[in-house]
């Protein structure tokens, strides 16, 4: 199994807008399953450094917990932190 580069996945922990992911939370008091509180940045951190972890090879994407981490064909690592989104063909 392929691994993403860990300094990809360093820089996007190091640039990543935490603060701006937590307000949003905050505004929409959105806690994960089983938790009353919305997650700490230390938490939200740790969630995404997990989902980097489950990225198995280029062109595959993971998500949980309104985060999205993929590796794309072209070498690439992206974090997203979706609050809404609608796709049809």
């Amino acid at each position: 199994m392929m691994k993403v580069p860990k300094r990809k996945i360093n820089e996007i922990m190091r640039e990543f807008d935490w603060g701006k992911v937590r307000r949003t939370m905050t505004a929409l008091n959105w806690t994960y399953q089983g938790c009353t509180t919305v997650p700490t940045k230390a938490e939200l951190k740790h969630t995404a450094l997990n989902l980097c972890a489950l990225l198995e090879r280029p062109d595959h994407t993971v998500g949980t917990g309104g985060f999205q981490a993929t590796w794309h064909e072209h070498g690439g690592v992206s974090l997203d932190f979706i609050v809404e989104s609608w796709e049809v063909d």
